[in-house]
């Protein structure tokens, strides 16, 4: 009997080192969500695939648990550059989110929203991110209904999606869909609110619907809604010029510029250009291809897009915002 008892406390003990071995699904979300922070999209992907193949396996197909681990794994593919995969992935965690009735659903149906938006894409798979946002939304408005604040940051900020590639009436449907869900709810906070009409108010601005701008921000501004400098709310990517991507350049240009009273940059300068050849050291006196790189940048820049400063009831125009665009060969 101590033999048989000593035999089932080392299977024990075995088993239990064996678990102890194994890193949960937490620690490897954990673990890929910081590789994705620092932008280290390989080694993201590579943690987060062997976590979601761990866990179908454990847990005999796919959960929310796998909503979890697909959407930070779909930035890290699109990071790297592994656009169908990536676009995959978010393909399936909107299926298991359309087909799962669990509460836990609301918090994933935020994230999800965020990450497909975060994402960095080429121009052909961007182009495709307002029909899985628009997915993403109509599980929202059953999941957090279509009275919640939430619900009405993703009908604004998908109505701007769509506004970007030139579907101006559908956008306007969604815009209308957040307007609605703020004049007709009441919400504790006047913050919130206040913020959030100020973006919808921009965004009708885009559309060229001024009436229905101006009366948001009357009411931004009767709830004493304000903010210290114009809220970027869309950023894009310089395109990397071809002769210096073939000398294998790469380099840094800042610059300076404004943001009128609808939200448009003006006025972009050039202040600084640094950019050295591939494995050489910075020197300050020779740019290579910086002439090409300050182009691209002020390219990239002037398509920036804001909510412009409110104050005293008024969206107004700033100066003096400044940028580094930096241009690096992976």
């Amino acid at each position: 009997m101590k033999k048989l008892g000593l035999g089932i406390l080392l299977l024990t003990t075995g088993c239990l080192a064996t678990a102890a071995d194994s890193p949960s699904y937490e620690s490897a979300l954990a673990k890929g969500t910081q590789l994705l922070e620092e932008e280290q999209f390989t080694d993201a992907a590579e943690v987060l695939d062997e976590a979601i193949e761990s866990l179908r396996a454990e847990q005999g197909g796919d959960t929310l648990d796998t909503v979890r681990l697909l959407l930070p794994a779909a930035k890290a593919s699109a990071g790297m550059g592994e656009d169908k995969r990536g676009y995959s992935y978010f393909e399936t965690a909107i299926e298991l989110l359309e087909d799962s009735s669990s509460k836990e659903r609301a918090d994933l149906v935020v994230q999800a929203f965020k990450a497909r938006q975060s994402s960095k894409f080429s121009w052909a798979y961007r182009k495709k991110m307002s029909k899985q946002l628009a997915a993403v939304y109509d599980i929202a408005t059953e999941v957090l209904g279509d009275d919640d604040l939430r619900t009405a940051k993703m009908a604004t900020e998908l109505g701007m999606a769509i506004v970007r590639y030139g579907s101006q009436k559908k956008a306007e449907i969604y815009l209308d869909q957040a307007y609605k869900i703020l004049i007709g709810s009441s919400f504790v906070d006047p913050d919130p609110i206040g913020s959030e009409m100020l973006s919808l108010g921009a965004a009708y601005v885009r559309v060229e619907r001024m009436e229905t701008a101006n009366e948001l921000l009357r009411m931004a501004s009767a709830i004493g809604t304000s903010t210290d400098g114009p809220i970027p709310i869309q950023r894009v990517a310089a395109i990397y010029p071809s002769d210096c991507l073939t000398q294998k350049v790469s380099g840094e240009v800042d610059a300076i510029y404004g943001v009128d009273n609808t939200g448009r940059v003006i006025d972009v300068k050039v202040t600084d250009i640094k950019s050295w050849f591939d494995g050489s050291k910075r020197d300050t006196d020779y740019n290579p291809c910086g002439e090409s790189l300050a182009q691209a940048a002020q390219k990239a820049v002037a398509q920036f897009r804001y909510i412009p400063r409110f104050e005293n009831g008024l969206l107004v125009a700033s100066e003096d915002i400044a940028t580094t665009i930096s241009f690096d060969i992976e």
